[in-house]
């Protein structure tokens, strides 16, 4: 049984994840089309 802080972290970890997955590729499209 991993202990509760390992449990904590997956979750921040999986929170950050999902944040990245749905700001990261806009913003980089967005430059994408600014610079072209």
């Amino acid at each position: 049984m991993p202990p509760p802080i390992a449990k904590a972290n997956r979750m921040y970890f999986n929170i950050l994840l999902v944040h990245w997955d749905t700001h990261i590729p806009r913003h980089y499209c967005i430059s994408s089309y600014t610079h072209e």
